[in-house]
């Protein structure tokens, strides 16, 4: 609700400013708000954030009720599921396995049964930020699960979705806003993206933002026009974005800024004798082309690394996260393996490296990792595998893990590989064997038992490759440790089956 911003931004102002408190909507809260006038600014702002809260929680439908009750629900006419399999489903939720509750939902649909009531609210919670999963919920609800949908605008809006209604984004708020924003650029991406300039000007800067960075997830060629458009937006971030999109799109216009800026920065000297050098040269100023395209004046840290950088620096630092490795190196005529060994001798080594570590990273440039890794000491590869892992395939990625792992102890295993399968639908074969190892050898140790909770080892459960599932269970009960059958049920619970889930 844009009214709950407003407010927010009210109180965060402060109420001292003169400045009157926005009309309260829909237009039966004003009611209300007529009675507060007498009272003090910070009181008006409480109240009308207490009603609009309230409203929020209970529903338009109920709030606009003064003498009538809503109707009674109909009796329901199906059995309820089993109480182990409620239980099994309040795990999935719990452990936001949302996987599973998909698998779940999708075999539920064929069988009489519906929901029992008190896990209702908790579904159509989840389905909220779920719209593609909208038609399996409405199979199981029941009847009580309609009725609740018509006490709450959210709930109602999202299950009477036709399937073909791509725009119900526009109305939603919070987190299921952006949920289903991205689930209709996946379904129609052309028709998605010609609405954004209708809602964009009446976005605030962070609301924009959000919806550009859902975008950034999904680019391909329809999205330039509309991401040339914003070098006029009001906000730097949002700027900023529109040019990391552009420069990942390779548009032309901003990949011709990009080298003909770091060809004036950057230059490499080969002597007849001796080692080639890079040559860094600072502007002086910054151009208003460069803020048009959301180059910070000011940029304090290096993003994600908490060191200083010089405003100067700053500046060649944003250029170079814009560029892939591979095409600087072209554009000042070496190799990329001399690009990086320039890079690491110079006085700016640690400028250049993290803009290169970030270019690559947007580009996806695998050819740069192994050579990254090898500027570094072993036990700093650890590091750089997580962060490559959010943008490269497992297949490039794999032997350096299996590498790595070799130097880390079973607790550090577990914590390395945990954060890798963050990033993957499914582990390979290889890595899941490894998981399972470091699984059971950190058993023993107590200072590892903090990582693996019940819900990171659910998580994991569903990323283990199911032609494998044999082998690793046969793993599993090599182990004569009292803690490994708790760990087995965890990874193969009687009721999951070769193709998942079963109610």
């Amino acid at each position: 609700m844009k009214i709950w911003q407003d407010l927010l931004k009210h109180a965060i102002v402060g109420s001292q400013h003169g400045t009157p408190l926005p009309p309260l909507t829909p237009a039966v809260l004003q009611q209300r708000q007529q009675h507060w006038q007498a009272l003090s600014p910070e009181r008006q702002v409480l109240n009308a954030l207490a009603l609009v809260s309230a409203y929020r929680a209970v529903g338009q439908t109920a709030t606009s009720r003064v003498n009538e009750l809503p109707p009674i629900c109909p009796a329901e006419s199906r059995a309820y599921i089993s109480a182990s399999l409620k239980a099994r489903l309040q795990r999935y939720l719990q452990e936001q396995n949302h996987g599973l509750v998909q698998e779940a939902l999708t075999l539920l649909v064929d069988k009489p049964d519906i929901l029992t009531p008190d896990i209702l609210a908790e579904f159509l919670a989840w389905c909220a930020n779920n719209r593609a999963d909208a038609a399996q919920v409405r199979a199981v609800i029941g009847q009580r699960g309609f009725w609740l949908c018509a006490q709450n605008p959210d709930w109602e809006h999202l299950l009477g979705l036709a399937a073909d209604d791509y725009t119900a984004w526009q109305a939603a708020h919070g987190p299921a806003r952006l949920s289903l924003f991205e689930q209709a650029l996946q379904a129609d991406f052309a028709q998605t993206l010609v609405q954004l300039p209708t809602v964009w000007p009446g976005e605030n800067a962070k609301d924009r933002l959000a919806l550009l960075e859902v975008l950034a997830d999904h680019l391909n060629a329809e999205a330039l026009s509309f991401l040339q458009s914003l070098h006029t937006d009001r906000s730097q971030a949002v700027r900023e974005k529109a040019t990391q999109c552009l420069a990942k799109l390779h548009d032309p216009d901003i990949t011709a800024l990009l080298l003909d800026t770091l060809k004036a920065m950057l230059s490499v000297h080969k002597p007849l004798l001796g080692k080639a050098q890079l040559h860094v040269r600072l502007p002086d100023e910054l151009s208003e082309t460069w803020k048009n395209h959301g180059i910070q004046e000011k940029l304090e840290y290096m993003p994600g690394i908490n060191e200083k950088i010089g405003i100067k620096s700053g500046w060649l630092y944003q250029w170079l996260r814009l560029c892939d490795p591979l095409v600087l190196a072209k554009q000042l005529d070496v190799e990329l393996k001399q690009l990086r060994d320039v890079a690491v001798q110079s006085e700016f080594a640690n400028v250049l490296l993290n803009g290169l570590d970030a270019g690559a990273m947007l580009h996806g440039c695998a050819a740069w990792l192994p050579l990254r890794l090898a500027s570094l000491k072993p036990k700093q590869h650890g590091e750089w595998l997580q962060k490559f892992s959010r943008v490269l395939p497992l297949a490039d990625m794999e032997s350096f893990m299996i590498n790595h792992l070799k130097l880390l102890t079973p607790a550090e295993s577990l914590a390395f590989l945990l954060g890798i399968a963050a990033h993957y639908g499914q582990l390979s074969k290889a890595l899941a064997l490894a998981l399972i190892d470091a699984l059971l050898a950190s058993q023993t140790d107590a200072n590892a038992r903090y990582l693996y909770t019940a819900q990171s080892l659910a998580q994991l459960a569903f990323k283990l490759p199911l032609a494998d599932y044999a082998l690793i269970n046969q793993r599993l009960q090599h182990s004569d440790n009292p803690h490994v059958l708790a760990l087995q049920n965890t990874f193969f619970p009687t009721s999951r089956t070769a193709s998942g889930v079963c109610p």
